[in-house]
């Protein structure tokens, strides 16, 4: 067997079936494979810069902004930091995520604070200082998970009694009918009785 055979299978190492021994058969899976690897390359760093943005997104909701509105501030501000940098100060360093994204509020030219939640990001930094949370608040995310459990399950409930109500209903009609039916059976064996003489 040739090198390059040999190459060829030593990539194939730990393919399914054949596909690992066979070269007829590893050959195109090995050239798949490569391909979806020289792909995935690619798309591995747009998938980390998306996680970036959702975390210092996420941060930056605590705080009364908006993401496009802060990266633009960052800009005019001449503050060199990249995705990665923010979501790491965002997760880990709060504090300084707090002073950061105030600094760029106060400096750069932009009007940050979105006119629906300004009173209420307002209340929340006197009452409750947004620089001692976290950037994931995992208490918030288990509340709120519960409580559209409970929502969910009021739902089922009430749903399942109005399905229980036009069931008797329909029992109800059911029942009447069958006593009208009654009736006029009785009704026409009376008859057939006068009619017959009996």
């Amino acid at each position: 067997m040739t090198t390059r055979l040999k190459n060829i299978l030593k990539l194939a190492k730990g393919f399914r079936g054949r596909a690992k021994n066979c070269i007829r058969i590893a050959r195109p899976k090995v050239e798949k494979a490569l391909k979806y690897a020289y792909r995935d390359r690619k798309v591995k760093k747009r998938i980390f810069r998306s996680n970036w943005i959702v975390q210092v997104n996420g941060a930056l909701h605590q705080h009364g902004l908006k993401y496009s509105n802060f990266a633009r501030g960052l800009v005019l501000c001449d503050i060199a930091l990249n995705r990665k940098m923010l979501a790491e100060i965002a997760v880990n360093e709060p504090y300084s995520f707090y002073s950061l994204q105030k600094y760029v509020k106060e400096t750069a030219p932009i009007k940050f604070i979105d006119p629906y939640r300004k009173k209420m990001s307002i209340e929340r930094e006197i009452n409750d200082p947004p620089s001692y949370k976290p950037a994931w608040n995992e208490k918030y995310y288990q509340e709120k998970f519960f409580a559209d459990a409970r929502i969910r399950s009021a739902r089922k409930n009430k749903l399942e009694e109005e399905e229980i109500k036009k069931k008797k209903i329909r029992l109800e009609q059911l029942q009447i009918r069958f006593e009208q039916k009654k009736k006029e059976v009785k009704q026409e064996l009376e008859q057939m009785k006068y009619a017959t003489g009996g």
